[in-house]
């Protein structure tokens, strides 16, 4: 784990889920006290969803073949596309990655694939 990270996310219902998340080298002072905090509480929290998710392949939510570890970070790539790639979306999708449009559309459809996963 490194050092320090940067957190920068969102609250979805009661648990915090992450827009994106950049590794940084140490600084001084109260910023890395800060940081390296950032990182235990982000690292408590990836294992809080990997457990939750290893509970649902369990309960036959989704195929046991999947590794949790690997869903758990292929669900964060595809949430984060549109933020992390947005020219990606204007050339693929020729939407604009800001609009409520694309975001719904987006949504959806990342809806159906987690649904397909579930069969």
């Amino acid at each position: 784990m490194p050092r320090s990270c940067v957190l920068a996310g969102r609250r979805v219902g009661r648990r915090r889920h992450l827009a994106a998340i950049a590794c940084l080298s140490p600084s001084r002072g109260l910023g890395r006290f800060r940081r390296r905090l950032s990182c235990r509480r982000l690292s408590d929290d990836m294992r809080r969803d990997l457990d939750d998710l290893r509970r649902r392949q369990a309960d036959g939510e989704f195929p046991a073949d999947l590794d949790p570890a690997c869903l758990l970070l292929a669900l964060f790539a595809v949430t984060s596309a549109g933020v992390a790639f947005p020219h990606l979306v204007r050339a693929i999708c020729g939407a604009d990655p800001a609009s409520e449009e694309f975001t719904e559309h987006y949504a959806e459809q990342i809806r159906r694939l987690v649904a397909h996963l579930r069969r």
